[in-house]
């Protein structure tokens, strides 16, 4: 028995999706990178912030108004998009977190770690009570070594 699922994205994000979800839709950094802004509709369907509008996030983007953005790097780009998760999970939400209070140590050694780091863009899943399931065990994996790992006390992150 096939099931058909449908989900209705907010009005105003569907003019945002129309180019969005094309695969040729990227931004060009100063230094001549480039970093897809595709979004997969499956993915941003399941998300947690599935239920908001594109501009609930992206304030200065509207139906009507789509300002070009320079940026000379990609690590300059994520750490200002970081700031958009903080307009509504405050300081104080984030680092009552043991893991990201942890992560913002690594901050004082000049390693700067955001959001999106481990949450994505538009695919952030629900926080499962602390429990560390083998597909994010793989994801952390794919950049942290082992020893890194152990260090971490998971039943609190």
């Amino acid at each position: 028995m096939l099931v058909n699922v449908s989900f209705a994205y907010p009005d105003s994000s569907n003019s945002c999706l129309e180019c969005h979800c094309r695969n040729n839709q990227y931004i060009e950094f100063e230094d001549g990178t480039k970093l897809s802004v595709k979004i997969k509709k499956e993915d941003f369907a399941t998300s947690v912030h599935a239920r908001l509008s594109c501009s609930d996030c992206h304030r200065e983007f509207t139906d009507k108004s789509h300002p070009k953005r320079r940026f000379r790097t990609k690590e300059q780009y994520r750490i200002r998009l970081a700031f958009i998760c903080r307009d509504c999970h405050g300081e104080e939400e984030i680092r009552n977190r043991k893991i990201h209070s942890q992560l913002f140590k690594q901050e004082q050694h000049g390693k700067v770690v955001v959001c999106t780091d481990c949450h994505g863009y538009h695919s952030v899943q629900p926080v499962r009570g602390g429990r560390i399931y083998e597909s994010e065990r793989r994801y952390c994996m794919s950049c942290h070594k082992y020893d890194i790992y152990k260090s971490f006390n998971h039943k609190e992150t």
